[in-house]
């Protein structure tokens, strides 16, 4: 069943980054790790349009997009620009949506629990937002 996106994330700060993810499917075993750590952050929220037939995952917190799964080995994680040497010394890829660059990372990197509570950090300090 086909879920409806929360109005929270309909703003500028994640047009660009959602309209990419609308097609894109996600395998699940590339988000337990993430699914797992972000749970205990009381703020941030996850959403997936249709699990049961593997639609893209995101997280979220206050109505910002800092992280998403995508394809088979993928989590993309969102920066700050003073961030991004720290995120490139670990990423497979970068871009930018929204005015902000992207990571990203395979679902097994080690260091991906501590790139995510950067991102959650940068996310929550709001310095990643237009």
């Amino acid at each position: 069943m086909t879920q409806t996106l929360p109005a929270v994330l309909l703003n500028g700060n994640n047009a660009e980054v959602l309209h990419y993810l609308e097609p894109l499917s996600c395998h699940g075993d590339n988000i337990e790790s993430l699914l797992s750590y972000l749970s205990r952050y009381p703020d941030v929220h996850r959403f997936c349009p249709d699990a049961g037939n593997y639609r893209y995952f995101l997280w979220y917190t206050g109505d910002t997009v800092f992280a998403y799964g995508v394809g088979m080995s993928d989590v993309c994680l969102r920066f700050a620009d003073t961030e991004t040497a720290l995120a490139a010394e670990h990423a497979r890829a970068s871009w930018r949506f929204d005015g902000v660059s992207w990571f990203s990372f395979r679902y097994d990197c080690e260091q991906l629990q501590d790139l995510a509570g950067l991102a959650y950090d940068c996310a929550k300090s709001r310095v990643i937002t237009k």
